[in-house]
């Protein structure tokens, strides 16, 4: 008869060793874990884990809203990385649509800059403040500069405003599809004196073919802008006048040729004379 039990009375035992350890993890996870230990390990399983795990741990948060080291909530990371699933329960869950992080950044200006237009579309849809800036811009900037033109039109289309700086950060970038976007498609029109500042900033960064477009569309090649310097300067300077070296690159002498053909004033100055 004791032989017939052994078996279950094994079987009980390891079940209800599982049960110990399980508790044991809950009450480690929920009151050993620092917040921000427990926020980077759901982070993780946000990421690269099952859905169905995730939605397990947010029950053991106290909030839904909590931040990691960079001040990311799970939201801005579900968002960043195109967790739409994971964004939809966040949602229903409370989260705030438009927490910033340590940039300023919000899950929309994550998800704008990662290219998710489900989320972003989402995000928009459930409260999310389209004009929010970071310490680097808007959503429309974030989606600009990573070169997501099918956002662009989202967000234009959902009400996005500041398209003068999204042109600016096009000709910065050299992206001639955002810049004749930009100039030819979309109802706020870019003035004279943008034009002319977007052909400065394209000059600076050595980008010949939008140039040559600010060009055909009028943009004054005599303009001065930072320091003084107009177009044919930062042409000429080109690794000298960028701080940034993701863009230094050496003057391109046919940009400095292309400025002269078009009328630059090879002798003006700038402040420092």
């Amino acid at each position: 008869m004791s032989e017939q039990k052994g078996p279950a009375f094994t079987l009980l035992k390891i079940i209800l060793a599982v049960i110990v350890l399980l508790v044991v993890c809950v009450l480690t996870y929920r009151f050993v874990l620092n917040p921000v230990d427990r926020r980077q390990f759901v982070e993780g399983v946000a990421i690269d884990g099952p859905l169905w795990l995730a939605k397990s741990l947010l029950i053991l948060e106290p909030t839904v809203d909590g931040t990691n080291r960079s001040g990311n909530t799970l939201l801005m990371t579900a968002s960043d990385v195109g967790r739409y699933d994971l964004v939809q329960i966040l949602l229903k869950n409370g989260a705030d649509v438009n927490k910033k992080n340590k940039l300023g950044e919000t899950p929309l200006i994550l998800a704008s800059a990662a290219g998710h237009n489900d989320i972003v579309r989402l995000l928009i849809e459930k409260g999310a403040d389209i004009n929010i800036k970071s310490k680097s811009g808007t959503a429309l900037v974030a989606a600009t500069w990573n070169g997501r033109m099918e956002t662009v039109k989202i967000l234009i289309e959902k009400g996005a405003q500041g398209v003068s700086n999204a042109f600016l950060t096009a000709c910065h970038r050299g992206l001639m599809q955002f810049v004749k976007y930009f100039v030819e498609e979309t109802k706020t029109k870019i003035t004279q004196d943008e034009l002319s500042s977007g052909l400065a900033l394209a000059a600076r960064f050595q980008h010949v073919p939008v140039v040559q477009y600010l060009m055909s569309k009028g943009a004054d090649v005599n303009v001065k802008g930072q320091g003084g310097r107009t177009p044919l300067m930062e042409a000429a300077m080109g690794s000298l006048a960028v701080n940034d070296a993701y863009f230094k690159q050496s003057a391109k002498p046919q940009l400095v040729e292309l400025f002269i053909k078009n009328g630059a004033d090879v002798n003006a100055t700038d402040r420092a004379g």
